[in-house]
């Protein structure tokens, strides 16, 4: 029985590190204390694109998100992370030990959520043109358009590589109108070289997380192949500008006007030093400077 007490108090101890296992949170988070916040809101879009995360992260991703757009005045950013919130959970309050500010801000997003779920749309339409094909880069923009959304609807980018069962999810932001964009990311397993395929397909569900709209749908998805994978390009860029320079040098003006300067230097330094020697000497002195 003592055991069993010793064990329940030391995973009490290290809860926090179960909950919150993402690495880019932490960080996160780190810059945030330091009010770095561009630098926060990086390392929280790794946290959201790069691995998957329990919904207890999830959640405090978005939070901590919200709490950086309202204290940059980006009221529009911070409504759309705490939405996030409470499409997870539509019955969650906020803290109110937190700022006035923060905690009036959440609490009219939130009835206009509550609200929201009393209206009857009909079922999302969604638009975009695929990328089916392109050379490796970190991430892609995707535009698209989506009728029939508000805030009890959800819009993201679900992403795999091939042969892999389950979909990664990356957000969609909504603009102006029906106007969606939002990040493609590579998938941090993705292979060191060559080429590889990921599919991905947009799809928007309800407040329950249930699939209402999507395109193309989960079971055809957009198949993007991709080449020439980042890493060995520049390694080769990294290789090519050391031998152009190292090859270069000996063209470059001022080295020959360095090598020039030390070899009149020598001579000038031989005549000031050797006041014995006759003018025949003098004359008689000669040097060859071959120039490429």
């Amino acid at each position: 029985m003592r055991a069993f007490f010793i064990l329940v108090v030391i995973l009490s101890f290290f809860q926090p590190i179960f909950i919150f296992s993402n690495q880019y949170y932490d960080e996160a988070q780190i810059f945030f204390d330091m009010v770095q916040f561009d630098d926060a809101l990086k390392k929280l879009d790794d946290a959201l694109n790069k691995v998957e995360n329990s919904e207890d992260t999830l959640q405090e991703i978005y939070l901590l998100r919200a709490k950086i757009f309202i204290t940059l005045n980006r009221e529009t950013e911070a409504k759309n992370a705490f939405l996030k919130v409470l499409l997870q959970d539509n019955n969650f309050e906020i803290d109110q030990y937190e700022s006035p500010k923060i905690v009036d801000f959440f609490k009219d997003v939130k009835k206009k959520f509550i609200d929201s779920l009393s209206i009857q749309l009909d079922p999302p339409q969604v638009m975009f043109t695929p990328i089916t094909e392109a050379a490796y880069n970190d991430r892609f923009v995707i535009s698209s358009i989506i009728s029939n959304v508000n805030e009890s609807r959800d819009a993201k980018i679900y992403y795999r590589m091939l042969g892999y069962s389950k979909f990664l999810k990356s957000d969609l932001t909504p603009l102006t109108g029906d106007t969606f964009e939002g990040i493609l990311p590579m998938p941090q397993n993705a292979p060191k070289t060559g080429g590889f395929i990921i599919e991905y397909y947009i799809g928007v569900t309800d407040f329950q997380g249930n699939l209402i709209g999507s395109y193309p749908n989960p079971e055809s998805p957009v198949i993007l192949s991709l080449s020439a994978q980042k890493e060995s390009s520049k390694e080769k860029d990294t290789n090519n500008s050391t031998n152009s320079s190292s090859d270069s040098i000996f063209a470059k003006w001022w080295f020959w006007t360095i090598v020039v300067g030390v070899i009149g230097g020598g001579v000038g330094a031989y005549f000031l030093l050797s006041p014995e020697d006759s003018e025949a000497t003098k004359r008689n002195l000669s040097f060859t400077i071959i120039l490429p």
